[in-house]
């Protein structure tokens, strides 16, 4: 009996997962003024695994950090460029944002607004997202 292939789609999902998963720095963002953006942090973090993504404030190396938000995501690595759909999970309810990611080494750039980006730029262009930030990846 031949063994069914493993679905690419699948496949490409678990890559794409195993790359982001770990500890970004933020190197830089912007957000649109204006926006209904809740992450305006300068010392922003986040941690990755699994299908949860949590935004912590503070120093990377310091002792002091903080829980901004924990947020769900799904990712769709297929399109171009990747996608993800985030849902941040405040106090006091839910914030949905759709996204667009790329990795480039050890670098993690996200785009996210309340409609979907086609291009990694913030600002009130068409395509703009009202979220964009750079990560580095932390290696302890």
């Amino acid at each position: 009996m031949a063994s069914a292939s493993a679905d690419p789609a699948k496949e490409k999902t678990k890559e794409s997962a195993s790359q982001l998963s770990g500890e970004w720095e933020q190197e830089s963002h912007s957000v649109l003024s204006g926006a209904k953006e809740l992450i305006n942090e300068k010392d922003l973090m986040i941690e990755i695994h699994g299908q949860t993504m949590e935004f912590w404030t503070g120093e990377a190396k310091g002792e002091f950090r903080a829980l901004l938000v924990s947020a769900g995501f799904v990712l769709q690595p297929s399109a171009t460029p990747a996608h993800f759909d985030l849902t941040l999970k405040w106090r006091d309810g839910d914030q949905k944002r759709l996204g667009i990611y790329k990795i480039d080494g050890d670098s993690m750039t996200i785009c996210w607004g309340e409609t979907r980006p086609t291009k990694f730029e913030c600002g009130g262009k068409d395509g703009a997202g009202s979220f964009l930030a750079i990560f580095k990846r932390i290696k302890r």
